[in-house]
Parts: C-alpha cells; sequence; structure tokens
C-alpha cells in the first residue's frame, strides 16, 4: 500500500488504482505512492483520467477497509427503522401532549 510505501525508495515505481479503490485514493495517498520513485513513477488504471485526477485532487482523511466496505442500509431495513422512528416520535409527540395536558390520552395509545 501506499502508506506502507513511505519512507522508502526505489529507481522506479509502479503504481496500480484500480476504481475499486476509488474511496481510498486521495491526494496524500497518491504522493506518497508517486513519490517513492527515485527516477520514475507509472501509474496503471481502470479509471478515466478524469476521474483519476478528481480522485487524487481529493483531500480528505484515511479511512480504515471497513469504512470503505461500509455498504448502505439496505431499503427494506431502512424503511424498517424510518417506520420505528415515525412510531417512536409519534409516542413522544403523544406523550408531551398527555404531560401538557393540551390533548387528552387516546383510548389506544398504539393505535394511529
Amino acid at each position: 500500500t501506499a502508506f506502507a510505501a513511505q519512507g522508502r525508495t526505489a529507481d522506479r515505481v509502479l503504481v496500480a488504482l484500480g476504481s475499486e479503490g476509488t474511496g481510498a485514493i486521495n491526494a496524500e495517498a497518491f504522493y506518497v505512492a508517486a513519490s517513492r520513485g527515485r527516477h520514475s513513477a507509472t501509474v496503471f488504471t481502470d479509471m478515466s483520467r478524469d476521474t483519476l485526477r478528481e480522485a487524487v485532487r481529493r483531500q480528505d482523511r484515511r479511512r480504515s477497509a471497513t469504512e470503505l466496505m461500509a455498504r448502505p442500509p439496505k431499503p427494506r431495513r431502512k424503511r424498517f427503522l424510518d417506520r420505528l422512528k415515525d412510531g417512536y416520535d409519534l409516542l413522544r409527540e403523544r406523550a408531551v401532549g398527555v404531560i401538557r395536558g393540551l390533548q387528552p390520552e387516546p383510548e389506544n395509545a398504539l393505535e394511529r
């Protein structure tokens, strides 16, 4: 990895930057990888020139492999969590109303 190469120098460096690792590429990582070569650095990639340029211009913190591989929540789980939050919000509103005496407590507090 680029960070493992930090502090090392070679005459020629080959840098492989695949599109699957775009999230791990940033200005600092690219600098470390490319600057290890005394005479040359050759970059191999399956990304377009513009995509690569955008990735190496990014200045963000170093992320762990776990963070890079994290998947967005599945739609079914997200819907469940949204419904759970809505139910919680409704119960909270009713509790506040009862406490303030602004509305009578419903017969069945769990029904909508």
